[in-house]
């Protein structure tokens, strides 16, 4: 499947990297340590096109090489998660694997 036609890929709804990983972890183990950590800590929109994302590198992430982890992403929505349930915004969640479902409340008037 050619994923590099896809018109919303997340580093949600996109775990693998296609054929090109190899050559964009290349490319990003040459940058400075400083930018290497900078582009893992930032979360842009995803590219798997190797030559568009190294010359908008500030301003595309490739997954698996400078996007956030997956395990990160879902760590902040597990806490975000239970900020909400704690807040009174989602009346029940259940955690499976890596699939939240649950029941959410209406955000009230006054909150918007």
């Amino acid at each position: 499947m050619d994923l590099s036609n896809w018109d919303n890929l997340t580093p949600y709804t996109l775990r693998g990297s296609g054929e090109n990983k190899s050559d964009a972890d290349a490319i990003h183990a040459r940058r400075p340590d400083v930018d290497q950590q900078g582009g893992e800590r930032s979360n842009e929109p995803i590219s798997l096109d190797v030559d568009a994302w190294e010359k908008d590198i500030w301003e595309l992430d490739f997954p698996q090489v400078d996007a956030i982890s997956h395990s990160k992403l879902l760590n902040r929505a597990i806490r975000v998660l239970e900020f909400a349930e704690q807040s009174g915004y989602v009346n029940e969640s259940e955690l499976d694997g890596e699939n939240v479902v649950g029941y959410f409340n209406p955000v009230p008037n006054e909150s918007l």
